[in-house]
């Protein structure tokens, strides 16, 4: 989106839209681990959560990185 815009309200613009969903995605994918796994495998399944973030934002960064 970044690459789209031409002025600075849409640069703010694109800043701030993704920034909506941020607060959210923990609590509820704790819950969702909480909810659906047992206890045993609850560990794995918030580590394999955690580094799906981080993994989901350095490849969105990507592509940018190349322009």
């Amino acid at each position: 989106m970044h690459g789209l815009v031409c002025s600075v309200a849409g640069f703010v613009a694109a800043r701030f839209a993704p920034g909506i969903g941020d607060g959210g995605y923990l609590p509820c994918g704790i819950k969702t681990v909480r909810l659906w796994f047992p206890s045993q495998e609850r560990g794995f399944a918030s580590g394999v959560f955690n580094a799906a973030i981080t993994i989901g934002a350095n490849a969105g960064a990507l592509p940018n990185a190349a322009v």
